[in-house]
């Protein structure tokens, strides 16, 4: 946590999860806490975006968040559903406002990620 954490708006984001690089063991092997929102996956601009998923038989979501990780394809979230979660691709949304301050900034407050995922069977068999 540093100073853009503060400055990053997040009252926003009521759900909570905890995001993985890599598949862990067990629960607390290493997760990083994130608040979240959900997005409707079968909105119009999803859909052509990953029209390939939606019409995968596994089940599908989109979320939306604000708290910085290092986000990775293949990466695992663990969703307060109770469901596990694949990354299948990250964007990066900054707000048109602040795009003067990447001049001085690696990442600029307030950008928001959105994480497209599929679900996966549970490691652990929580729910």
């Amino acid at each position: 946590m540093d100073f853009l954490d503060f400055l990053t708006p997040k009252y926003d984001m009521v759900c909570e999860g905890t995001y993985y690089a890599e598949l862990p063991d067990t629960p607390d092997n290493g997760g990083e806490y994130i608040r979240y929102e959900h997005i409707d996956v079968t909105s119009w601009q999803f859909y052509r975006m990953f029209s390939n998923v939606t019409e995968n038989e596994k089940t599908s979501a989109a979320i939306r968040t604000v708290i910085r990780c290092d986000y990775k394809v293949g990466g695992y979230v663990y969703l307060q559903n109770g469901r596990f979660y694949q990354i299948l691709s990250v964007s990066e949304e900054i707000p048109p406002e602040k795009k003067e301050l990447l001049r001085i900034m690696k990442t600029v407050p307030g950008t928001k990620y959105t994480l497209r995922l599929v679900e996966i069977p549970n490691p652990w068999g929580l729910k």
